[in-house]
C-alpha cells in the first residue's frame, strides 16, 4: 500500500505540491480566525454560511439521524436561530463543501484519493478538537470529488 501511494505521489508530484500550498493557505486563514477572531468577520461569515437550504420537520428520521452526528457547536454562532435550524437537512456549508470539492476534483482529477484523505482528516479534527463537525460533510466532499473527476474526464475525453 505504501509503495502504491509513493508511486502515485511521484507520478502526480507537481499537482500534490499545488494542493499542499492551497491547503496551507486555507489552514493559515482558519488558524488566524481561530487565534485572532474578529467578531465582525466571524459573524458575517457565519451569517452567510449557516443558512438552511433544505429543511423539514425536526422530528423527521433523516433530520434526527443527521443532527445526532453534528457537533454541539455546529450552529454555535446562530444561538438565536438554533431552534429554526434544528430541522435543517442541507446547510450552505454543505453546499460549499460540495462545490469546492467539485472544483478540486475537476482541476486535480488524478489526486482524488489524496484530496479525500486530507479533507476527511480535517473533518476528524473538527470533530475531536472543536466539536463543530457535520458527518455529512464527508459525503458532500466525496460526492463533489466524484462529480468533479467525472466532469473532468468527460470534458477532456470528449
Amino acid at each position: 500500500m505504501t509503495l502504491l501511494l509513493h508511486a502515485h505521489w511521484k507520478q502526480n508530484e507537481s499537482q500534490y505540491i499545488q494542493l499542499l500550498w492551497i491547503g496551507a493557505g486555507i489552514l493559515m486563514v482558519v488558524m488566524l480566525l481561530y487565534f485572532f477572531p474578529s467578531q465582525r468577520l466571524l459573524h458575517g461569515l457565519q451569517e452567510h454560511t449557516s443558512r438552511c437550504v433544505w429543511s423539514c420537520s425536526p422530528t423527521h428520521p433523516w433530520v434526527t439521524s443527521i443532527n445526532q452526528y453534528r457537533g454541539k457547536k455546529y450552529f454555535a454562532y446562530e444561538r438565536d436561530r438554533a431552534k429554526d435550524l434544528e430541522g435543517c437537512l442541507v446547510t450552505t456549508w454543505n453546499l460549499i463543501h460540495f462545490v469546492s470539492h467539485l472544483i478540486l476534483g475537476f482541476v486535480y482529477p488524478s489526486c482524488w484519493f489524496g484530496i479525500l484523505l486530507v479533507t476527511s482528516s480535517f473533518e476528524v479534527m473538527e470533530c475531536l478538537l472543536v466539536d463543530c463537525h457535520d458527518v455529512t460533510d464527508v459525503i458532500y466532499n466525496a460526492s463533489g470529488i466524484l462529480v468533479g473527476v467525472s466532469l473532468s474526464s468527460w470534458i477532456h475525453h470528449a
